[in-house]
């Protein structure tokens, strides 16, 4: 059973849902020498959620809110149920989605490096 824990995150806003929470056991065989592992080939820039203010957090809703605009809505799926089975274009549409909201945290907020080394 990989499946652990599910529960129902309670006092968010959220729009007409609410988040889960959940975790997964997942079996990892590591290398027995260092050597085999692999490392990150480049620094990677992570969003400084600590040093984050109300200010940077009203910008990016609006930055999120400007680029969301531009996304290309697939309405005839929402439209027409039986339209689901196309995934090629479901999948475009939350790619979409989910680059406006890096480029939204990217921009706004404060970030670290983490060094590949």
């Amino acid at each position: 059973m990989m499946l652990l824990y599910v529960n129902v995150l309670e006092n968010f806003v959220m729009s007409d849902h609410r988040p889960l929470k959940f975790s997964l056991q997942c079996s990892i065989t590591l290398p027995t020498a260092p050597d085999e592992w692999v490392k990150p080939v480049e620094d990677v820039r992570l969003a400084n959620w600590n040093a984050c203010c109300d200010e940077q957090l009203s910008s990016c809703a609006e930055y999120l809110d400007c680029s969301l605009q531009h996304i290309s809505v697939p309405h005839y799926l929402l439209a027409n149920p039986c339209a689901v089975r196309d995934t090629v274009v479901i999948d475009k549409f939350y790619s979409d989605i989910i680059s406006c909201i890096r480029k939204a945290v990217a921009v706004c907020f404060p970030s670290k490096t983490c060094k590949a080394s």
